[in-house]
């Protein structure tokens, strides 16, 4: 179906999905396409469309589909990415000071799709290791972050590297392995940060909203 949220002010504003019927009825998408629509969380109403022919079918499941859609043909850069729960988690979770239990371990990766099996068994496990999990074979950094052929070697994963900004580990991904990757890796990213969280735990306490009046000494 053809997915979208007014005003259409560029390409992205509608996008093909695929659909699953679920309960409830409200409309229900990743949390990462929401920023090509410019989509917040007040209540903000979509429509879809559902092509009826052949022809459109194929063009949406070619063209318009969202895989399709992670580059800006304007910017050359990245439109989507992970956000919000994600990002805050890649971040606590690429913390040098991260370990995991062989049991922690496996129960996150066994979140991913498509996860090909190929385990390096070990007694404890760093977040490196379990974000490693997910990425594809590539290689890239930027300031303190090193990724080679696939390993997060060092470098926490901030904003900056899982951002849409041009040369983000996204669009690297997106130019060198192909779409499929790109969207295969924001969704194990998304799985597994999320699993970590559970175990971790995050959560925003009355201190945190608390303005700092003046820094004692």
């Amino acid at each position: 179906v053809l997915f979208n949220r007014q005003p259409s002010l560029h390409k992205m504003s509608i996008m093909a999905h695929e659909v699953r019927i679920l309960p409830y009825s409200t409309f229900r998408m990743n949390l990462s396409c929401t920023t090509p629509y410019n989509a917040d969380f007040d209540g903000d109403e979509m429509n879809v469309h559902v092509p009826q022919t052949l022809q459109s079918q194929a063009e949406a499941r070619t063209i318009m589909a969202v895989k399709y859609q992670m580059v800006s043909p304007q910017s050359n850069r990245p439109v989507m990415s992970v956000i919000q729960d994600t990002m805050v988690g890649s971040y606590l979770l690429s913390a040098d000071t991260v370990t995991l239990s062989r049991y922690e371990m496996m129960h996150c990766v066994y979140q991913m799709p498509g996860w090909d099996g190929v385990f390096k068994e070990q007694e404890v496990y760093t977040g490196k290791d379990l974000l490693s999990q997910c990425l594809p074979m590539v290689n890239w950094s930027k300031g303190d972050v090193l990724i080679r052929k696939g390993v997060l070697v060092s470098g926490r994963l901030t904003k900056k590297v899982l951002g849409t900004s041009n040369g983000s580990l996204i669009h690297v991904i997106y130019n060198d392995c192909g779409p499929d990757e790109t969207i295969l890796f924001i969704n194990r990213l998304q799985r597994i940060v999320h699993c970590f969280l559970g175990i971790r735990g995050f959560s925003v306490g009355i201190d945190d909203m608390l303005p700092m009046v003046g820094v004692q000494q």
